[in-house]
């Protein structure tokens, strides 16, 4: 599961259901991301090491929006858990257009009219995505997966107000 994090619905349906047809797959997929989303709502998910309160600092000085291929309700099922939607100015995920993480993130710094910005990401496809975008690239090196490079690295989200001051400003 850990080498599937970050992937796309189909992708995860490619990978763990091989012998289903696209559309069962992503039939009995879908349903798990469903029982996610509400087990979320009710629950929560663990959080690294003061992640609310980096947020609330970060989006004092940044505009925070999030770009994810996870289905859709579950940013909103996250943000709403923590109280934290008003933190984010926006966010899009694969499951409201089904385009790949670039093409979200073109779309939103068009939506939002962003001159500056930087992906915060912990996986090879992120560090793609942002390149094909034409983005800097922080590796949140405690997550998911090794990248190839990047322009900055965070080994614990504590260290992302820096690392984004070095790129921002």
């Amino acid at each position: 599961m850990r080498s599937l994090m970050g992937r796309t619905l189909p992708e995860f349906s490619a990978a763990l259901l091989p012998d289903k047809s696209v559309e069962e797959g992503l039939d009995i997929l879908g349903e798990c991301c469903r029982r996610e989303v509400t087990f979320i709502e009710r629950k929560g998910a663990k959080l690294y090491p003061e992640v609310i309160e980096i947020l609330r600092k970060l989006s004092g000085k940044y505009s925070l929006y999030i770009v994810s291929n996870c289905e859709d309700g579950y940013i909103q099922a996250f943000l709403d858990y923590y109280n934290a939607r008003s933190l984010f100015e926006g966010f899009l995920s694969f499951g409201d257009t089904h385009l790949d993480k670039d093409r979200n993130i073109l779309y939103l710094i068009e939506k939002y009219g962003i001159d500056k910005s930087v992906y915060v990401g912990d996986t090879e496809k992120d560090r793609l995505c942002t390149r094909k975008a034409g983005l800097p690239f922080i590796h949140a090196a405690y997550g998911f997966g090794d990248v190839a490079e990047c322009d900055e690295k965070i080994d614990s989200f504590a260290e992302l107000p820096a690392k984004a001051e070095r790129i921002l400003g």
